[in-house]
């Protein structure tokens, strides 16, 4: 399955279920395919109930959007002599685990102030206002609403779906 936000029922669909049978006592036996199938769509399920966060589409840490340090694509991930750099180094590994928790891939920061943060990939924008934590979506000029969740996002892009970062979700 390609690793792209879905809704649950598209998900359901494209998982080719093989249930299983009724045995001769008349109890039914899940094959273990089945069964882990199924563990992925409970998981999956799960996953689209979550509440959307800002960090879930760009690196931030306490909910604020993080810059990316200068030289960080330079950055190895060893560590960088700490004389004097201590501020730095701190930048560096706050930003590269903010990043690690990132689900979506090809978002920028097109604005940010203390409240509203908007965000863009090639199709969509997102406006984040973090007084009443919410979404607004958007595609070129025509509002598409408000997505509290995974779920409603996955709805309301499931005609061009978004691409999540490989590995994510773990289902």
């Amino acid at each position: 399955m390609e690793n792209k936000l879905i809704t649950l029922s598209a998900y359901v669909d494209n998982a080719n279920l093989a249930m299983g049978e009724m045995n001769m006592s008349g109890t039914y036996h899940m094959e273990k395919e089945a069964f882990a199938q199924l563990s992925k769509i409970c998981n999956w399920n799960d996953f689209l109930k979550r509440t959307l966060t800002l960090g879930d589409f760009i690196p931030c840490k306490d909910g604020k959007p993080l810059e990316k340090p200068e030289y960080y694509d330079n950055w190895d991930g060893e560590a960088v002599n700490p004389v004097d750099h201590t501020d730095y180094i701190q930048s560096l590994y706050d930003y590269q685990e903010a990043k690690s928790r990132v689900v979506f891939e090809g978002w920028e920061i097109v604005s940010n102030n203390k409240v509203i943060c908007s965000i863009r990939n090639r199709r969509f924008s997102l406006t984040y206002n973090a007084k009443r934590k919410d979404f607004a979506l958007k595609r070129t000029l025509q509002f598409l609403g408000f997505v509290p969740t995974f779920s409603d996002l996955a709805a309301a892009t499931q005609d061009n779906p978004l691409k999540l970062k490989d590995g994510k979700p773990r289902t």
